[in-house]
């Protein structure tokens, strides 16, 4: 019961962040005493879909999940355009003498360079990398998630206030009529 309570408390924190901007603009500040009262009056009408998804658009833990896994495919693209390494060719030519008088010794030197086991740390790179976008990816599913189960409940509970709100309207009217009625059989 308490982790349905504190469910649906953070489902219309969720709906009140969404829908007002500002607490300001209702007339209140942001406190946690003031979003039931500023649920009941966002219970006028439900959000649209256009809210919902620009939401979950600003919503800071979104965006840093995105900027992760964009930053994990640029660290892919960089590793995989990198490879294991090049293959190098050097020749090098040095002259020298030992002492004065002798004559000058040329020496030419060819080094061949080539990438041995590079691989190995390429794909060990391409494993963490990959590992860590699955992770991101999975965080950012369970996000989407969670965020469409508070929404949902939020707007269960604005509907539930619209439908308690029209059950209470009905019964004000039907308590006007009898008064109406009975006011007219006392005058009569």
């Amino acid at each position: 019961l308490a982790e349905q309570k504190s469910q649906r408390s953070q489902a219309e924190r969720l709906l009140v962040q969404v829908t007002v901007k500002t607490g300001s603009q209702l007339g209140l500040t942001f406190k946690h005493d003031a979003y039931p009262i500023l649920l009941g009056r966002l219970a006028e009408r439900l959000p649209e879909a256009a809210e919902k998804s620009a939401a979950l658009e600003e919503a800071p833990e979104y965006q840093l999940l995105l900027t992760r896994l964009r930053l994990n495919n640029h660290q892919l693209q960089i590793v995989q355009a990198q490879g294991s390494g090049h293959p190098e060719l050097s020749i090098e030519s040095a002259r020298s003498r030992g002492v004065s008088g002798e004559p000058f010794v040329q020496t030419v030197t060819v080094s061949i360079a080539l990438p041995f086991g590079g691989q190995s740390q390429e794909r060990e790179a391409l494993a963490q990398i990959t590992l860590e976008r699955e992770r991101n990816q999975q965080a950012l599913r369970r996000f989407e998630k969670t965020f469409e189960f508070f929404w949902q409940t939020g707007l269960a509970a604005i509907e539930e206030k619209l439908r308690v709100r029209a059950l209470a309207n009905k019964s004000l009217s039907d308590a006007q009529a009898i008064r109406e009625a009975l006011q007219k059989a006392a005058d009569a």
